[in-house]
């Protein structure tokens, strides 16, 4: 008869492991299904994330395109020197005649005596 009480006690503290063990399951299941929730959140997340980075992608401007509004600043901006230079030459050659010319003033003016 010890044998059976053993058995059943046995018994018994299996049933109370296995219990233990369904709880344990439980417990990790809601887990899992917390953690599972959490997951389709950040897929969400990402789904956006690509969107975004599709849409900046499509406006984004190549190395070719940047390359080529690069030529055409520098192509734009040495017309630019190119015309100061030409209004540089140019000022300078009006100064000079306008020194000449104010010296010849100079000169009929001391000839006639008005200055």
């Amino acid at each position: 008869m010890a044998a059976k009480k053993t058995l059943r006690q046995l018994v018994e503290t299996l049933v109370d492991k296995v219990d233990g063990l369904d709880g344990r399951m439980d417990s990790l299941d809601g887990r899992m299904d917390s953690l599972d929730g959490r997951i389709d959140g950040m897929d969400g997340r990402l789904d956006l994330l690509y969107h975004d980075v599709q849409d900046i992608k499509e406006r984004m401007a190549t190395k070719e395109e940047l390359h080529a509004v690069k030529q055409e600043l520098i192509t734009h901006i040495d017309g630019l020197y190119k015309k100061i230079d030409v209004h540089d030459g140019e000022f300078a050659a009006h100064r000079s005649r306008f020194e000449r010319v104010e010296g010849r003033v100079d000169v009929v003016e001391r000839t006639l005596g008005v200055a």
